[in-house]
């Protein structure tokens, strides 16, 4: 399904210490979407918002730059 998705973006952000979702996850998702595309992958970082805690300031960044990228905010 998520090859459906493109031309709209897609940012998919993912732990690599999630122990809950296999970081794999993302990856596989990531190679079937079509562009536009981004994955990220946070080193250290578990599952749900621990993205956001680890570096307030990185998240805050890539996420603004993509919605500017792609939205022309």
């Amino acid at each position: 399904v998520v090859g459906r998705i493109s031309p709209r973006p897609l940012l998919i952000i993912h732990g690599l210490a999630d122990e809950q979702v296999p970081p794999d996850h993302s990856r596989r998702l990531f190679a079937a979407a079509g562009e536009p595309k981004e994955l990220w992958l946070v080193e250290g970082a578990g599952h749900g918002l621990s993205k956001w805690e680890r570096d307030p300031g990185e998240y805050e960044r890539r996420v603004v730059a993509f919605f500017r990228q792609h939205l022309g905010a």
